[in-house]
């Protein structure tokens, strides 16, 4: 599978969504965060995937987005970390 690289973000801006990602988990029950682990799975299988590259695994795959629980989705989108329509390259 080719690497991916995905639109740049500050360090404030990963600060940022790590701390909307920590909060979120917080607060999620149980089956939203078997839904988010599923997601995880699904986009880098066996493998180390950071949440900043999860956000914009979803944002190019519209399919995974759709599968967040709804309470991180709507935070996401709230925030506009959800960049549906974002391009990936291959390295």
């Amino acid at each position: 599978m080719a690497q991916l690289h995905f639109f740049p973000i500050t360090t404030a801006q990963r600060k940022s969504l790590h701390s909307l990602f920590n909060d979120w988990l917080s607060q999620a029950n149980e089956e939203g965060f078997e839904q988010f682990l599923a997601v995880r799975h699904e986009l880098a299988p066996a493998q180390v995937c950071s949440f900043v590259r999860l956000v914009q695994g979803c944002s190019v795959r519209q399919d995974l987005a759709q599968r967040l629980p709804g309470d991180l989705k709507q935070r996401l989108q709230a925030l506009h970390w959800l960049r549906f329509g974002a391009t990936a390259v291959a390295a």
